[in-house]
């Protein structure tokens, strides 16, 4: 009887250092720029043990804390093809709000829910967001939404950022521009609950222009940049001087978009790939999205599909290894580390 009672005692043990060991692991992979990792995070946020669940809620929160517009963006397209994350915890059932009561700091709390609105789970999402409506922070993140593939969670957001925007402040209608202009790019949005919202925003800079620095414009994304010069350089709006002023500034910066980038790295794409069977093109319609403008790939929409971009690396990356060895030097140029995790895999197979 002491020898069960130490042995189930002992094997608990074992688990919970496994589960520590685990979740410090994927945290280190995530300060190293492995996005991946926060998928097998996220439901370390959900345990019992309150030290354990908040290791994996600051990590999250950290991460989070670092990411720029591009980057948010970025993720709301990978995150929920990193993982379905409907294994082992039905997310229809869990409350936000009852995150709050595991979570130490509210800062912290607020970073898991945001990063929550990109989760795959459609009644999670919209949670989410009711949890975050009274954050201003969290906007852009609730305007990415307004292209959700959910209706009532795109209904969601609308209904939030109708009621909340007339009283937020200027600064947080500037920062939610790129994730307007990248919701523009979808086809799920409604075209009259975009146009309203782009309105309230247009209004609100608009009447407070008072509040924005011209010094600091350069600062900002290239569609938020963009956006506001539309609005400013009019002669009403903007002295002759401070107009020139901001454009002889823009003549000289060397700054590009996320749309000329990726022409840049197609063009060339298609002039190194054009004696291959362009299996890199593929791969790079999976992690830059259907905005890619390559010269092959799959019809749009179709790495929504969770099955689908998975599979697609390592069948681009086993055919070109088979079959065209001068694809296979150009995925390893453009995707190392997916080329060393799939050759390890396979060694690990042929064992």
């Amino acid at each position: 009887m002491l020898f069960s009672a130490w042995k189930c005692k002992n094997g608990q043990t074992d688990v919970k250092n496994a589960l520590y060991e685990s979740t410090r692991a994927h945290m280190e992979a995530l300060k190293y720029g492995k996005e991946h990792h926060l998928a097998a995070l996220y439901p370390v946020v959900l345990s019992q043990d309150r030290e354990l669940s908040n290791l994996a809620a600051k990590a999250v929160h950290a991460y989070m804390s670092s990411l720029d517009a591009p980057k948010i963006i970025r993720l709301d397209r990978q995150f929920r093809q990193y993982t379905s994350m409907e294994w082992t915890i039905d997310w229809t059932k869990i409350s936000p709000m009852g995150m709050q009561d595991q979570i130490s700091s509210r800062e912290v709390w607020l970073s898991v829910l945001r990063l929550g609105t990109l989760h795959p789970n459609g009644y999670f999402r919209e949670r989410c967001m009711q949890a975050l409506e009274d954050d201003e922070a969290s906007f852009p993140y609730l305007t990415l939404r307004l292209n959700d593939w959910v209706e009532q969670v795109r209904d969601r957001a609308y209904l939030i950022l109708s009621h909340r925007l007339d009283g937020a402040g200027t600064d947080t209608a500037v920062e939610m521009l790129p994730f307007l202009s990248q919701t523009k790019k979808g086809e799920r949005y409604t075209k009259q609950q975009m146009q309203e919202i782009e309105k309230k925003l247009r209004e609100k800079i608009l009447l407070h222009l008072d509040q924005i620095s011209l010094d600091r414009i350069r600062e900002y994304p290239p569609v938020t940049k963009r956006f506001l010069y539309r609005i400013l350089l009019k002669p009403e709006i903007l002295s002759k001087e401070d107009a020139g002023l901001l454009l002889e500034r823009e003549k000289n910066s060397n700054e590009i978009d996320d749309d000329d980038a990726m022409r840049n790295i197609a063009i060339r794409i298609n002039g190194i790939a054009a004696k291959t069977d362009r299996n890199v093109e593929d791969m790079l319609q999976v992690a830059l999205g259907d905005d890619y403008p390559g010269l092959v790939g799959h019809p749009k929409k179709y790495f929504s599909d969770f099955m689908h971009a998975c599979a697609e690396p390592w069948a681009e990356i086993m055919d070109a290894q088979l079959a065209n060895p001068k694809a296979y030097e150009l995925i390893e140029q453009y995707f190392p580390q997916s080329v060393t995790i799939f050759n390890t895999m396979v060694k690990e197979m042929l064992a």
